[in-house]
């Protein structure tokens, strides 16, 4: 599904990604983990076209994403859970999830005006399809709620259900479960699991559990100084003297 191949980026002279290659089927779910300034987050703005790398190709089914826009990567089927919270926070948690699907809307600009019956159909849809995700995030009782008075776990669920709102066909997890408890990041896991094996989505993760990370991924990726130094099974991975190292600062031993 995603091709990522030799992609460069430089920042003044700072390399933060160095010829950094992925290759992600349709249905996987890759973790991509590594230290702070590793270059995870970068790589994750190199496929959303938010950044453009100097060099190297990023494929998804076969469209190149090099140069397109972030609105036009969106509307291929790639959305994205941000870090830190993007929600608007007087809105009601429905109406956060229908900002996610508005480039899906197929309306003009007489119509709505007018809110003719086109208008209402599309209307109908949409909140339709945005009920059906509240109830796949367990989401019901908060659903008319604003999201600012909802707490900190609650928020990253919706912020993951505005991101499915967008009917990806892949999914970029960017820390998912910072800042959440043992039960919260146990319940974010088992939604994971859920998106994947009930939904198809394929996802990309990075998080710094290594525990969260192990248990989830079906193969992890390593980076540490912009530079991918290991790929394989969890298994592998956990074994890895170079993984070791780059977490712990020392020898594997």
């Amino acid at each position: 599904m995603l091709e990522v191949r030799d992609i460069e980026l430089s920042f003044s002279g700072v390399k933060a990604i160095q010829g950094v290659s992925l290759s992600v089927p349709k249905g996987h779910l890759l973790s991509v983990i590594g230290p702070n300034g590793a270059g995870k987050t970068s790589l994750f703005n190199c496929i959303s076209a938010v950044y453009k790398p100097q060099k190297g190709s990023i494929q998804f089914e076969g469209t190149e994403l090099v140069g397109q826009k972030p609105y036009d990567v969106a509307a291929l089927g790639v959305s994205r859970m941000f870090q830190n919270l993007g929600l608007f926070p007087m809105m009601t948690v429905l109406d956060n999830l229908l900002v996610g699907r508005h480039h899906l809307y197929r309306t003009n600009f007489l119509n709505d005006i007018f809110f003719s019956r086109r208008t209402r159909a599309e209307e109908i849809r949409h909140r339709r399809h945005c009920e059906d995700i509240i109830d796949f995030m367990h989401l019901e009782r908060y659903r008319k709620l604003p999201v600012a008075i909802l707490p900190y776990g609650v928020r990253k669920r919706i912020e993951l259900a505005r991101a499915l709102a967008m009917e990806p066909k892949l999914l970029l997890l960017d820390e998912p479960a910072a800042g959440l408890n043992q039960e919260e990041t146990e319940l974010m896991a088992r939604y994971m699991l859920d998106i994947k094996s009930e939904l198809g989505v394929t996802q990309i993760l990075i998080d710094h559990d290594l525990h969260f990370v192990m248990d989830l991924a079906d193969s992890v990726a390593v980076l540490d100084f912009g530079k991918k130094i290991a790929e394989g099974s969890p298994e592998e991975i956990g074994k890895n003297s170079q993984v070791v190292e780059a977490y712990l600062g020392g020898s594997a031993a």
